[in-house]
């Protein structure tokens, strides 16, 4: 898999106004999410899984798609694994709620709510950037079924086209399936844990203090409670025994993506740190902030 390039997806920093405002959007959509998984915790998987698909449709040769809610459509109009039509309805639902408060974007909820589900879990806490202003014109085809599994099948090998056209690497290849994988895992057995351990928390705008443990439970436990019996980790690349093989037509027969998976797989340090860097770097692919005169630079005006 060849190296890094770039794709766009307009931002507007200013879109739902001051820091509190901002502050409160992401709140709401968080909450809406936690309360769908607490609700039924398998969706965790499907939500994580279509967030990240949505950014993955990024093209950096063209700088379109990407991040901007089209996974939705593509689902409601094509077979798949039925939790993945589950988790989309419950991301619209969320959307048209949202809508009649605030001028929330679909990209925006898609994006926080793959953060949300993945940190409902026990995994890694990701900052999302907001503020995804949504596409001039019609969602750009793309394949979203080769990033969409069936549960308990490997991310297809197809994928790795995915990785490549949006400027990935390997390494991010196998951190996206390493994580989902694991997150699999945890929800399948869809108990309800306490708090453990809290990393310090980090809200979107960068602040380290912006909630703080209370007796109702920790940072992470603020829009409900945890699901699932330990913390995403590295779990599910070790049962996949990449060393021996890898499972037949999946993402895991590309050399490279099979080498990160073996490394993050027997490593003391797992997937948890490098997880937080590669989704990030997913999620946020082809940024570029805008303001004022929107239209302008959408060739709107």
């Amino acid at each position: 898999m060849p190296g890094e390039g770039s794709a766009e997806v307009f931002y507007d920093p200013d879109r739902y106004g001051d820091k509190e405002l901002k502050i409160a959007a992401v709140n709401k959509i968080r909450q809406n999410v936690r309360d769908a998984i607490v609700a039924k915790p398998i969706l965790a998987e499907a939500i994580l899984r279509l967030s990240l698909a949505d950014s993955l449709s990024y093209s950096s040769s063209s700088g379109s798609g990407g991040g901007n809610g089209c996974v939705l459509d593509w689902v409601s109009d094509h077979p798949c694994d039925s939790i993945y039509k589950e988790g989309a309805e419950a991301l619209s639902r969320i959307t048209l709620k949202l809508r009649k408060t605030t001028e929330i974007s679909r990209g925006d909820v898609v994006a926080l709510a793959g953060s949300e589900a993945l940190e409902s879990v026990g995994g890694v806490r990701c900052r999302v950037q907001i503020g995804r202003l949504p596409p001039p014109g019609k969602c750009v085809p793309f394949d979203f079924g080769q990033l969409l599994p069936d549960r308990g099948k490997e991310i297809d090998g197809r994928a790795v086209g995915a990785f490549v056209g949006a400027g990935l690497t390997a390494r991010e290849a196998a951190i996206v399936a390493g994580v989902c994988g694991d997150v699999g895992l945890v929800v399948g057995t869809q108990q309800t844990r306490g708090g453990g351990e809290e990393e310090a928390y980090v809200n979107e705008m960068g602040e380290t203090e912006f909630v703080p443990g209370t007796s109702f439970g920790g940072p992470k436990e603020i829009y409900g409670k945890l699901v699932g019996d330990r913390k995403v980790n590295n779990e599910y690349l070790k049962s996949l025994n990449l060393s021996v093989s890898a499972p037949k037509g999946s993402v895991w027969q590309d050399e490279q993506v099979r080498g990160w998976g073996i490394k993050y797989a027997n490593g003391k340090a797992g997937i948890g740190k490098d997880a937080r860097e590669g989704l990030e770097k997913v999620w946020g692919l082809g940024a570029r902030f805008t303001g004022g005169k929107v239209e302008a630079l959408l060739g709107t005006e």
